[in-house]
């Protein structure tokens, strides 16, 4: 299961809530969608399904998520704690070049009772008339220690794009033209599937790209499917060959 895009504004602070992952399937597990409620007057995220009593708070603009044991009324406990602040952005190469990154709300399997979180980094670009927006991912395990050096799963995966290309330029243009840009935009979603690598899972993803070319009806828009797998025993190199197959709205111009 995916998600269409990432919210890009959080509430100052968010806290989720979660069953115990492994006990949410019986097969192969899914990525663990989460919803709001409200406990002790707290806005929380509850995983789909789950009835949990373990809570995850994610710092208010920042990198850190604490792992909380709600035993009753206003009685909290911190089990976790992890800050991926230092994770060094695998989208973020000069250290000038600085985007905004955060925790995506959701739970990734990547191995029996393991789970990994999404570091996203958000790089937008403006064009004459237009503009375009790119999200990468970072997965990065949630371990029981804490101080055990960042395992980063898999890096640099697209995760959605939204793209406007202007397409008129003159009146005439303007009044004659069925629309007057290039859009596009894309997101990635998952699944999981054995892996010939112990207690690791392999990924298969498959990235959506909806477009709709300038001068054409929206009935005209169209969305595509492009499907890589992302194996556990493969190098880092092979998988971001693999990920240059996606079409990623055309990719950045002044890729970061």
């Amino acid at each position: 299961m995916g998600f269409h895009r990432i919210e890009r504004i959080f509430p100052a602070i968010a806290v989720i809530a979660m069953a115990s992952p492994s006990l949410l399937s019986q097969e192969m597990p899914k990525v663990v969608p989460l919803k709001a409620v409200t406990v002790d007057g707290r806005h929380l995220y509850q995983a789909k399904g789950g009835k949990g009593m373990d809570f995850y708070q994610l710092g208010p603009g920042s990198l850190t998520m604490t792992q909380l044991e709600h035993s009753g009324s206003g009685q909290w406990k911190t089990l976790h704690e992890w800050d991926f602040s230092e994770l060094d952005s695998s989208s973020d190469d000069s250290p000038d070049n600085h985007h905004e990154r955060e925790i995506y709300p959701a739970l990734y399997p990547i191995g029996p009772h393991r789970w990994a979180v999404a570091v996203v980094v958000h790089y937008s670009e403006m064009y004459s008339g237009g503009g375009a927006a790119f999200d990468w991912a970072d997965f990065v395990e949630l371990q029981s220690d804490e101080a055990a050096p960042m395992n980063r799963v898999f890096s640099r995966v697209p995760f959605y794009c939204d793209k406007t290309i202007r397409a008129c330029f003159t009146e005439k243009e303007y009044k004659n033209s069925k629309h007057c840009s290039d859009d596009s935009k894309g997101w990635m979603t998952m699944t999981v599937t054995p892996s010939k690598v112990p207690a690791r899972y392999d990924w298969v993803i498959t990235w959506h790209e909806w477009e709709w070319p300038a001068d054409t009806y929206e009935s005209q828009s169209s969305t595509t499917l492009t499907t890589i797998p992302l194996r556990a025993g493969d190098s880092e190199e092979a998988r971001a060959k693999a990920l240059e197959d996606l079409p990623f709205c055309g990719g950045a111009q002044d890729e970061p």
